[in-house]
């Protein structure tokens, strides 16, 4: 199934899937950007007869559930603009030149951001087993994340 999808996605001319790190937000953008441009290949492997082969009973209907929601990419797309502003100010402070003033003044940018995101409430905040938790003030907090491969 690998091979099919790599084939796949070079013949369309987009790079691997990329997948997700615990630890780095930015693969977790990169993820669901690449999930978004690989729908149409995603639901046509998902299609063929042999694509669960491998993993638990519930496993295999959880991959299939996902990638056939009518749905999913609309999701994506809700993720994508969620984690969009703090992708963009992890990307700045890689630095190590970034004085403290420039990171208090980003959280605050970064609050008004995430305040603005139209039609983004808590259920929304649930994606590929990542809960980030709508606080009433407008605050965003990763509860936990049990994304497996």
């Amino acid at each position: 199934m690998k091979a099919k999808l790599k084939k796949a996605l070079a013949a369309a001319k987009l790079s691997a899937l990329v997948k997700p790190a615990e630890t780095r937000w930015g693969t977790l953008i990169g993820c669901f950007k690449s999930l978004k441009a690989a729908d149409s290949i995603l639901n046509a492997l998902v299609s063929e007869r042999d694509f669960v082969n491998k993993g638990t009973t519930k496993q295999k209907e959880k991959r299939v559930e996902i990638l056939t929601d009518p749905d999913f990419v609309s999701k994506l797309d809700e993720s994508i603009k969620i984690l969009a502003p703090i992708e963009k100010y992890i990307k700045i402070f890689q630095s190590d030149s970034v004085p403290c003033s420039d990171v208090y003044q980003a959280f605050l940018d970064l609050e008004k951001q995430m305040k603005n995101l139209p039609n983004v409430n808590e259920d929304k905040c649930v994606f590929f087993g990542c809960h980030l938790q709508l606080h009433q003030s407008g605050t965003f907090q990763l509860v936990h994340s049990y994304i497996q491969s």
